[in-house]
């Protein structure tokens, strides 16, 4: 087991007493598919590691954790509805091991992760959303040899498609509405 599932285990273990083996595995392998370079455990761990530097501004940070740890755990490059899957592998996950949450608690989590689609908030939001948001795009604000890295590692997600499509449709990604 790498130190960062090690460091995502010992989270979530901590936010699930007894942990789920089961589902830490499931975790992992999504996280560890062939086709990923940067959204990985590495990326949750990031925002993990962001997120304890604002930990005294979150009003549910269990909630947090489980937007971090769900929202890109479905990823598929040529898909369009990976933050709709992720929503929903949450709502089982929450079913089975979050049982003590309310609906509301839940519901919430699921706005979060589809949120990740646009980056763009509601009139009626928590906080608790906009430092998610900012967590999952902390790479804009890296140093200029990190983002490079990143830019790698989404080119290399997006390999079949042709460079000169890419680099035509990257900038469009790149801007919120």
């Amino acid at each position: 087991m790498t130190t960062v599932m090690m460091d995502i285990c010992q989270r979530i273990t901590s936010l699930l007493p007894g942990g789920n083996p089961d589902w830490m595995q499931q975790i992992e392998n999504y996280y560890n598919e062939s086709t990923r370079y940067y959204h990985t455990l590495d990326h949750v761990c990031c925002m993990f590691k962001q997120m304890d530097r604002v930990l005294d501004k979150l009003e549910d940070t269990e909630a947090v954790s489980w937007a971090i740890v769900f929202h890109d755990i479905i990823y598929d490059p040529e898909k369009s509805n990976n933050e709709l899957k992720s929503a929903q592998l949450f709502q089982t996950f929450a079913v089975e091991c979050l049982n003590h949450w309310s609906k509301d608690r839940v519901q919430k989590v699921v706005d979060w992760i589809l949120a990740t689609q646009s980056h763009t908030v509601p009139d009626e939001h928590c906080s608790d959303l906009l430092f998610f948001l900012d967590l999952d795009l902390q790479v804009l604000g890296w140093p200029e040899a990190d983002y490079d890295m990143y830019s790698n590692q989404i080119r290399k997600e997006y390999s079949f498609v042709p460079e000169d499509v890419f680099n035509q449709k990257r900038p469009q990604v790149m801007i919120i509405t």
